[in-house]
């Protein structure tokens, strides 16, 4: 291959206009850092010479010399990391080189053996929280064969015509569901019918490391976003212990923001703030943040949830904000109406497997916290239930059809769960409290013991 492409450069030199010859120095430049095919482009190129070579062959004007040169420029830019495909094969699926590096690719591409090693160490850590069931098992693999979809060649590199059936996986009772809850002043792992409430042992680089931090999983990791203390740090939790990223947030990151999973939990949409970032996002994929498009209208202490499968946020506490329900599409964040509440903040939102959101909770005026549950479904709000107790600056997290909400601030501070069927709320009740005043705890379903 390297004495083709020699060969085919010399060669190439020797016959070439001055014209041919600046477009032959641009393409043997350094392509853009974002191409992660460069080899496939040197080989593509390669072609794109000999076609060039053969086609000079049977020219006798110096208008057919500029014809086989243009069509050359064609072929340099269909290739991978040209012109069209900048990135390389991510934005040209079709081209013959692109197909073939999905070939073995569990042998020949490093970027899906990467990908797999990085789903496989997630798993592994995930099973080694569990106790001896087959449930907790089966929600690590499910997390696994989730994460894999997003990997590279993954979804063409099938042996099989036939899909095996989904694996039917029985409802938890709450008494085997277990909630590791994450509080400046105590950490404890509860079961989702509050008969059990054990403390945990979590470690971390300083008392308060928690304290008003976003959370959201990548995969079956927990992260923590930003907080009192540091306002950019992102932190994982591996066993029982919170591990500092050396990558930092684009943006401060507190109380007033935001943090969603999103894409099959494989990033996480990183919004608002008080001051002036209250309209500002990014989005975290493990290894670094980007900036994303900013909302049109600021949203401190408003959260966000999935609403017809996008990113969706409702009303602020910022002063002077025009509060507004925006949801993020792929041409940016859109209007969508007015929250059911004005000055409404503090509250959770939760996407329904319908495509529909549920709002819980939150505070009016910045004084009257909420007992209120709403649905927003076709772009409507209808008020669907109550809480047994009014909170705000809580917390949420869904397991199976069961909403548990972590009081920040309210009457007794409770702990509670909400049964759902679809978009029906079935049943509310107190689980249980805890003994002072911490907004937004940080949740993570885990197993019986867990760090005990």
């Amino acid at each position: 291959m390297f004495f083709l492409v020699f060969f085919t450069v010399v060669f190439f030199f020797s016959r070439d206009s001055h014209a041919e010859t600046a477009v032959l120095s641009r393409l043997l430049g350094e392509k853009d850092e974002l191409c992660i095919d460069r080899p496939l482009y040197e080989e593509c190129l390669a072609i794109c010479r000999l076609t060039y070579l053969d086609c000079l062959s049977s020219c006798d004007s110096s208008l057919c010399h500029s014809s086989c040169l243009s069509n050359f420029s064609a072929c340099d830019n269909s290739c991978p990391c040209g012109t069209d495909c900048p990135t390389g094969c991510v934005e040209c699926e079709e081209h013959p080189l692109c197909a073939g590096k999905c070939l073995d690719a569990e042998q020949n591409n490093p970027e899906y053996k990467s990908c797999l090693n990085d789903s496989l160490d997630d798993m592994t850590s995930c099973m080694k929280t569990c106790e001896p069931t087959d449930t907790c098992h089966e929600t690590c693999c499910s997390g696994h064969r989730e994460r894999m979809t997003s990997c590279p060649c993954f979804q063409s590199q099938g042996t099989s015509s036939t899909t095996a059936p989904p694996t039917t996986q029985q409802p938890l009772d709450p008494s085997e569901m277990f909630i590791l809850v994450i509080r400046y002043s105590e950490a404890y792992v509860i079961s989702g019918d509050g008969n059990s409430k054990v403390s945990a042992t979590i470690t971390a680089p300083a008392d308060d490391y928690a304290k008003k931090a976003q959370h959201a999983l990548i995969g079956n990791q927990l992260y923590i976003f930003g907080g009192d203390s540091e306002k950019r740090k992102i932190a994982a939790l591996h066993e029982c212990n919170f591990e500092e990223k050396s990558e930092k947030l684009l943006n401060d990151i507190d109380e007033a923001s935001a943090a969603l999973s999103i894409d099959g939990d494989s990033r996480v949409l990183l919004c608002f703030a008080s001051g002036s970032n209250k309209n500002h996002c990014e989005i975290y994929d493990g290894t670094s943040s980007t900036s994303t498009t900013s909302s049109n209208y600021g949203h401190s202490y408003a959260k966000l949830g999935l609403y017809k499968n996008q990113p969706t946020t409702v009303g602020s506490h910022g002063s002077g904000d025009t509060r507004k329900v925006e949801t993020l599409t792929e041409i940016g964040w859109s209007v969508i109406g007015d929250p059911p509440i004005s000055n409404i903040r503090a509250h959770v939102l939760v996407g329904l497997e319908s495509g529909n959101l549920l709002m819980l909770g939150g505070v009016r005026d910045g004084s009257t916290n909420l007992d209120d549950i709403w649905l927003l479904s076709n772009d409507s709000w209808s008020r669907t239930g109550t809480l047994k107790s009014a909170v705000r600056a809580h917390s949420s997290l869904q397991i199976n059809d069961s909403i548990f909400l972590f009081a920040g601030f309210g009457s007794n501070n409770t702990v509670q769960r909400v049964d759902i069927d679809g978009d029906e709320i079935k049943n509310s009740e107190i689980i249980g409290n805890h003994s002072a005043d911490e907004a937004i705890p940080v949740l993570f379903q885990v197993s019986s013991g867990f760090c005990a």
